[in-house]
């Protein structure tokens, strides 16, 4: 999978639903502040309820690995074949989708605001897989980001990346 440069989306509008409703979520809970906090979020208050699934959410560490899984929705844990809650995000396979979603961990981070993006994954049939995934910032403090949540959805082959990424879990690459 190319980790090459990041190219989030130059607007949140065109976003599959499940990513607009995270959006909706954040919006609302933050206020006026620049982020809400985790607690703030209340993910279950989320509409519609299936995009729970969908969320993740990691927590900023000090030095390695960086980033720990906090949430791990079941889209994931099915996806991923196992549940990450509680484990870094280096625990992810293949090891460079793990490099992109700390790079794009870092990026959120680093700006303080919410960012989308979209990309291919390379799947074993050879054919396309596309990834859309938004990833928004969260303050406990009102002042540092300490954590980041997400929801990525495929907007196509998500049978093939399923395979893909099992394929790759089992061999621990």
């Amino acid at each position: 999978m190319d980790t090459g440069a990041l190219n989030p989306l130059p607007t949140l509008s065109d976003l599959h639903p499940y990513c607009r409703a995270l959006l909706a979520r954040w919006e609302a809970a933050r206020g006026d502040r620049f982020a809400p906090s985790w607690r703030a979020l209340d993910l279950i208050q989320i509409a519609p309820p299936a995009a729970l699934a969908h969320c993740s959410m990691v927590e900023r560490t000090e030095g390695e690995p960086g980033f720990v899984y906090r949430f791990f929705g079941t889209w994931h844990a099915i996806l991923h074949n196992h549940d990450l809650t509680g484990k870094p995000l280096t625990a992810l396979r293949p090891a460079n989708h793990a490099q992109r979603l700390q790079a794009e961990y870092a990026e959120v981070v680093a700006q303080r605001r919410p960012l989308a993006f979209r990309f291919d994954v390379p799947v074993l049939t050879g054919t396309r897989s596309q990834r859309e995934v938004i990833r928004l910032p969260l303050s406990n403090n009102g002042t540092d980001v300490d954590a980041v949540v997400a929801t990525a959805v495929f907007l196509e082959g998500e049978k093939e990346a399923l395979t893909y990424f099992r394929a790759h879990q089992r061999n621990n690459s």
